[in-house]
């Protein structure tokens, strides 16, 4: 849940969630790591939004607050996936504005690609009411088909004719 001062609740929560041990909850920024969707040898988007995370820290200031926390490596982890590691999720909240930061170290011996996504899931009052830029000329996987296409205009209008089951990876996005 995240409700900006003053404002409304600003993420989804499926009302069909199961808040139970190693269950994945639809909503929220579930986050994916340490691998994203099904592109991987590990469950889709990975264990780390299915285990539990340690407060390492909570801060709160005149206009904000921060609360860090950290997930390591175990035995369960090391199973599916035999590698040491940290990851450590910042949450700052000020005011209108939420800002997550996520980090991972390597902690073992070997060397590891992973990947990793903050999956936001933001609460729309309709789906017409979204729209998407700055993704002119980029490729992406289109999850749906299972296609790879090229996005070829700028705005991207979610909702709109032929654009309402829309689930897409976009590659090698260099801006906000």
């Amino acid at each position: 849940s995240w409700v900006p001062a003053g404002g409304a609740e600003q993420l989804y929560l499926s009302p069909k969630s199961a808040f139970a041990t190693g269950q994945a909850i639809r909503g929220g920024v579930p986050v994916c790591f340490p691998q994203f969707a099904g592109r991987g040898p590990l469950k889709k988007h990975g264990f780390a939004r299915t285990k539990p995370w340690q407060l390492v820290s909570a801060e709160v200031g005149d206009d904000d607050a921060l609360a860090v926390l950290r997930l390591t490596d175990d035995a369960a982890s090391r199973m599916v996936w035999p590698h040491g590691f940290e990851a450590e999720l910042s949450v700052r909240v000020a005011g209108q504005t939420l800002e997550l930061e996520l980090a991972c170290e390597n902690t073992g011996e070997s060397e590891f690609e992973f990947t990793t996504a903050l999956h936001s899931y933001l609460r729309l009052g309709a789906l017409g009411d979204a729209s998407l830029s700055g993704l002119a000329g980029l490729h992406y996987l289109d999850a749906v088909t299972g296609q790879t296409q090229r996005q070829r205009s700028d705005l991207l209008l979610p909702g709109s004719p032929g654009l309402q089951d829309l689930d897409r990876i976009y590659y090698q996005v260099g801006q906000p």
